[in-house]
């Protein structure tokens, strides 16, 4: 589980056992009000809108890790760092086990001076798995993107580029 997530079920614990406690000094607890099911509605949506953030941030944040940078002769993934393209791999392999290998972690690396690594294009991976490889391919010098949804897909993208 991550850090952000942790932070975040403390957090709510607390507020609750803060709130729990605020309902009795103010002795909700021996009174039938209407206010009772208007603030039981109100927590219970903001947990709910909290838990979906999270799901959603989440998901938006591991999209952001799994771009890669593309050259002529590398790669660069901010988790990852800067990567080689073996002369008798395609890039294709070598980027699926950079995607296969991430951890998804919170550290980055930071990106290669232009002199060391200039781009060509960006591959922004949407959705990965064992079956499912999907997501667009960003051109650099014509600020085109195309989008692909099998693995063969991108590897013909990459050999017009």
């Amino acid at each position: 589980m991550k850090r952000k997530n942790i932070t975040t079920y403390v957090l709510t614990t607390i507020i609750s056992a803060f709130l729990l406690g605020f309902w009795y000094y103010l002795r909700f607890n021996w009174a039938d009000n209407v206010f009772d099911l208007v603030i039981s509605v109100a927590w219970w949506a903001m947990t709910a809108i909290a838990i979906i953030t999270i799901v959603r941030v989440e998901r938006k944040r591991r999209e952001h890790i799994r771009t890669i940078y593309v050259s002529e002769r590398s790669g660069f993934n901010s988790e990852v760092g800067l990567f080689p393209f073996d002369d008798h791999t395609h890039p294709v392999d070598a980027i699926d086990k950079v995607l296969k290998d991430l951890t998804y972690g919170f550290e980055k690396v930071d990106f290669p001076h232009e002199k060391e690594f200039f781009p060509h294009c960006h591959i922004r991976t949407t959705r990965y798995g064992s079956d499912t490889w999907e997501g667009e391919v960003f051109m650099v010098r014509t600020e085109k993107e195309e989008k692909f949804e099998t693995r063969e897909e991108l590897s013909r993208i990459l050999v017009h580029t």
